[in-house]
């Protein structure tokens, strides 16, 4: 098939070219058919800004030319011609920029009416669901292709969300965004996933159905016709006060550029077939008569665009930006200066006086000597693993390598076939048990099969689901080699298991019972052993169809057993959450030695007793008040001052500097020895991880400040604790001026910044000249359009 497109691609381009070009032109003879005989009525409706007169049908007319555009390429859904030869007037010059906000801001009034009437079906609307599937919907493609999309979808929908001159941006942004995702992308993106699931019947509505945006496929289903005559109105005045300006655009100059725009649309669509003169003229004609203007008309409504362009982006583009002064501000935000970054681990972040009290729970569980386990600086050497297991065997675990197949009892039960299910609920015996589980069955007292089926039958279905169920599990009770055949069907699966020598549940489901599955494991043959005893034998025939809670049944290999227990480390043990559950069982004993110390402090207003969890952190700070004054001399005596004012805060400060001490005699002994200092051996339990860092002025981190630049080469700077609870400290390496490579960029980038700050200023003044002259003119329009309704 790919040789096939590769060998005849011209000529697949051209066919589909003359296609496009085909059903655009069809499209757009379809939609003016007895169009051309409506006579235009024209009349005056007001004066421009330099007091001539406005025409209704020239504004209309240039309403007709903006109210599409190139990227409008949902409006073919309805069999409508979009204008290839506007490249985004509305769409980009006012709603992208922020000019269509400050617009309709000014003349709200006018354009609130068809705002709230395209609200209300915006609420009520709803994104694509698959009936079969709902995850796969147009929110999902939304949220993971156009995340930004999606973020103004239901800001838009909202309960809350207004037609104001406040929120008339959000609406302006989702129909911008709207855009860059059109429809058939949401189309063949959910194609594709329908696509990847066999038993999922194929929705019709996803190949056929509407899937924009509220049903919504032209400007005025978004915004409704007096914001686009709004628009037409007032480019029509700045194209009179760009005139004045001095400004001009030649009829062959507005010419050009539509063909320019034009034959680049065609191009972008026609893929690597050229689009020639001859395609280009006969598209531009066939575009004339859609819009039902003649080349003057269409022309002299683009030279007052032009006008208009070219009197916002010439003032936008005036504002000079000295390259000078961007270069000295890029040499001082640009420096950079290399170091040597000393850290304790993550997981040693105590950012607060909880983490405190876990890490402490740890430390004692884990420490040979007690008391320096309480003292600033933590002991590394550990304690015997069996004094561990006899404490805290949550903390110690067994690690198995292991072949391992899964199923549940539900998985099998339903292979089970109708017939079998039947015929056991009508055994008289059975019946009765069914009486004895399911109250529904209570008034039934049936003697033959046909009664027992009938009093069945007459049961709801979600009861008549509940009693299958039941009679599918009872009936493998006595099946179990139905269960053996199911795992033995399928595929063992390599598996490391995790089992705790504590309470902590396994990565088994089912599994409750850690101490029968690892004694049953250390039996175990390994895989692969041939000389078996009849003990072995048994325990293989037993991990052959194993189970705890007759749910969850498992087949299990063992491949290699572990030569020793292991003992978590803190930043695993707080991962599995095990500390939390140590440490709410430490604060239980001691709560009641706690409340004899200070019983206010457990009392609630009334004089009853406050709740355990609320006063947790009231129990750790009596349990280690001598530690938490060590903390607090420690960090006096390094010439610092104490900086809390609440309780709260000081144990939080507490917490993030109890390792404090340990990094400042660290740092002592990197800044003597070096590399060869063992606070940076990482086998030692406490160490420091050492990465090198390149740092710049204006790129702000947690461990620095200003003065790292101010600081010579070689120099070691202060402890510095982050608000999170990370300890470090750095060396500087190397320091050097900032490169100017990206100034054209960052000068680009502010140019750009600037100029639609410019346009916004020049918006401003130009909407109060066109107030003060009265040169919009809705109300008339407004008035003659309800009565001709």
């Amino acid at each position: 098939m790919l040789n096939f497109l590769r060998k005849y691609q011209k000529i697949v381009f051209g066919v589909v070219t003359a296609a496009l070009i085909l059903s655009l032109t069809l499209f757009g003879a379809n939609n003016n058919l007895g169009s051309k005989s409506v006579k235009e009525e024209d009349y005056v409706i007001g004066t421009a800004v330099d007091g001539s007169s406005i025409s209704k049908l020239g504004i209309d007319r240039m309403v007709r030319f903006l109210a599409s555009d190139r990227f409008d390429v949902d409006m073919q859904q309805n069999r409508h011609m979009p204008n290839l030869f506007n490249n985004g007037v509305i769409r980009r010059d006012f709603l992208e920029s922020g000019l269509g906000e400050m617009l309709a801001s000014k003349y709200f009034e006018h354009i609130k009416k068809d705002l709230e009437v395209r609200l209300e079906k915006q609420k009520r609307f709803k994104t694509y669901v698959h009936p079969q599937a709902p995850f796969l919907s147009a929110e999902n493609i939304y949220a993971q292709f156009v995340p930004s999309l999606q973020q103004h979808l239901k800001e838009v929908t909202s309960e809350s969300f207004e037609a104001t001159p406040e929120t008339f941006q959000s609406l302006a942004n989702l129909y911008v965004e709207s855009s860059r995702f059109p429809t058939k992308y949401l189309r063949q993106f959910l194609g594709y996933q329908e696509n990847q699931y066999q038993w999922l019947k194929k929705d019709p509505y996803l190949r056929d159905g509407d899937l924009s945006l509220f049903y919504f496929h032209s400007m005025e289903d978004w915004f409704g016709s007096n914001f686009i005559e709004l628009v037409s109105q007032f480019v029509h005045n700045a194209s009179i006060y760009a005139k004045e300006k001095g400004y001009k655009v030649s009829f062959q100059e507005a010419r050009s550029d539509l063909l320019k725009l034009g034959y680049e649309a065609l191009q972008a669509q026609a893929g690597e077939q050229e689009i020639n003169g001859e395609m280009l003229n006969k598209y531009w004609k066939q575009q004339l008569i859609s819009l039902r203007l003649d080349e003057k008309t269409a022309v002299g409504v683009w030279q007052k665009v032009l006008l208009f362009r070219k009197l916002f982006d010439d003032f936008g583009h005036s504002i000079f930006l000295d390259k000078l002064t961007y270069e000295q501000y890029q040499d001082y935000t640009s420096e950079a200066t290399e170091v040597k970054l000393y850290a304790m681990p993550e997981e040693y972040k105590l950012p607060n006086f909880r983490a405190f009290l876990k890490f402490q729970t740890y430390l004692e569980a884990v420490s040979k000597d007690k008391v320096a386990a309480k003292s600033l600086l933590p002991d590394s050497e550990g304690t015997p693993v069996v004094i561990i297991e006899k404490n805290t065997p949550e903390l110690l675990e067994r690690v198995y390598e292991v072949e391992i197949s899964h199923v549940t009892k539900k998985e099998v039960a339903r292979s089970i076939c109708l017939k079998d299910t039947w015929n056991w609920q009508l055994s008289e015996k059975n019946f009765n048990k069914l009486k004895a589980e399911f109250k529904d069955l209570h008034g039934f007292n049936p003697k033959t099969d046909e009664e027992r089926t009938e009093a069945l039958d007459r049961l709801a279905d979600k009861e008549r689901l509940e009693i299958d169920e039941f009679t599918r599990n009872e009936i493998l009770k006595t099946r179990m080699d139905q269960i053996q055949l199911a795992l033995n069907k399928k595929s063992l699966k390599s598996k490391v298991l995790h089992i705790s020598l504590g309470k902590e549940l396994s990565d088994l489901d089912g599994v409750f019972e850690n101490g029968e599955l690892i004694d049953l494991l250390n039996k175990a043959p390994v895989k692969q052993e041939m000389e078996l005893d009849e003990e072995k034998l048994q325990v293989k025939e037993t991990l052959s169809l194993y189970t705890q809670d007759e749910e969850n049944y498992y087949k299990i290999q063992v491949v290699k057993k572990p030569l020793e227990t292991k003992l978590l480390s803190y930043k695993e043990a707080l991962g599995k959450g095990i500390l939390d559950k140590l440490l709410d069982k430490r604060l239980k004993a001691h709560e009641k030695h706690a409340k004899a110390i200070e019983p206010v402090a457990f009392q609630n207003e009334d004089g009853s007793s406050k709740d355990f969890s609320s006063v947790k952190d009231q129990i750790g700070r009596l349990m280690y008040k001598d530690l938490i004054k060590q903390i607090q001399r420690d960090f006096v005596k390094s010439g610092k001052k104490l900086a809390h004012d609440s309780q709260k805060e000081s144990l939080d400060f507490a917490a993030k500097h109890r390792l404090y001490h340990f990094v400042k005699v660290a740092k002592e002994d990197i800044e003597y020895l070096g590399e060869e200092s063992l606070y940076l051996d990482k086998t030692n339990r406490f160490h420091l991880n050492e990465t090198d860092e390149c740092i710049k002025r204006k790129e702000k981190v947690n461990w620095t400040d200003d003065s790292t630049f101010s600081m010579k080469e070689n120099a070691w700077s202060n402890i510095n604790v982050s608000s999170a609870g990370s300890i470090s400290f750095y060396q500087i390496l190397k320091k050097s001026k900032g490169d100017n490579e990206k100034l054209l960029d960052e000068i680009k980038n502010g140019q750009t910044l600037i100029s639609k700050d410019a346009k916004r200023f020049l918006m401003n003044d130009l909407l109060k000249v066109v107030h003060e002259a009265d040169g919009i003119h809705l109300d008339k329009i407004s008035v003659k359009k309800e009565k001709e309704s």
